[in-house]
């Protein structure tokens, strides 16, 4: 198996991440639930409390329906094993590949093709370019009139953030959040922050989401950095 990547080097984005029991049982199936567990926590349900002032809005009660666990994880550290395994598995990982368009034509191999001419057949080819992908409109041609195959893009701006333990643990009021092990959600007007402490890691992990158009719709994944 080959898989062609745009970027020169493995780029980790985002921030914390949930993987439910369905997705944890195929992960076990696949062999890599021993890494995973290494790492992630076993979540119980969230807590939805008011962005305001921190109390309890609803507290879903914990019932286990399943024997796989709910991990929670950080994003980079799963891309990352997933990526060790994949290698130590046969996969073949090809950094600064652009892949310029594919060909599925009746009675012959699918393949790719790449700047210069160069083509590669497969057997199977999986289109994985991304929310702004250049071919998602080609494989997707023959879906009903009417449908449209572009992302929507909504009026909601979500910004990932990672602060370190340490940086926390020198403010009294911050270093409160060190204390929620457990997904907590804080729902506010138009706005909410979904967070938690990870307890095998020395960071806290947060989503902020808030309603506001700011009319730079191709920010999908840029990186800032505050001070």
């Amino acid at each position: 198996m080959q898989v062609f990547e745009r970027r020169e080097k493995l780029s980790p984005k985002g921030s914390g991440l949930l993987i439910r029991p369905g997705a944890s049982r195929i992960l076990q199936s696949w062999g890599l639930g021993d890494a995973i567990e290494q790492v992630a926590d076993n979540c119980l349900p969230d807590s939805i409390r008011d962005l305001k002032t921190g109390k309890d809005k609803i507290r879903t009660l914990p019932a286990s329906l399943t024997e796989f666990p709910d991990w929670g994880i950080h994003r980079p550290i799963l891309q990352d094993i997933l990526y060790q395994h994949a290698v130590q598995a046969g996969a073949e990982i090809i950094f600064s590949s652009f892949v310029e368009d594919f060909s599925d034509n009746p009675g012959e191999s699918p393949s790719l093709q790449f700047p210069g001419g160069k083509t590669i057949a497969g057997d199977l080819i999986l289109i994985a370019d991304g929310i702004q992908s250049r071919l998602r409109t080609k494989v997707l041609f023959d879906v009903s009139a009417g449908w449209s195959v572009d992302p929507q893009v909504s009026d909601s701006v979500f910004y990932g953030v990672t602060v370190p333990q340490k940086e926390l643990q020198s403010d009294t009021d911050a270093a409160l959040l060190l204390q929620q092990f457990e997904p907590c959600v804080w729902v506010g007007d138009e706005r909410f922050v979904v967070g938690r402490k990870p307890r095998k890691m020395g960071f806290w992990s947060g989503l902020f989401g808030l309603k506001h158009d700011d009319g730079q719709a191709s920010m999908w994944s840029e990186v800032c950095v505050y001070s």
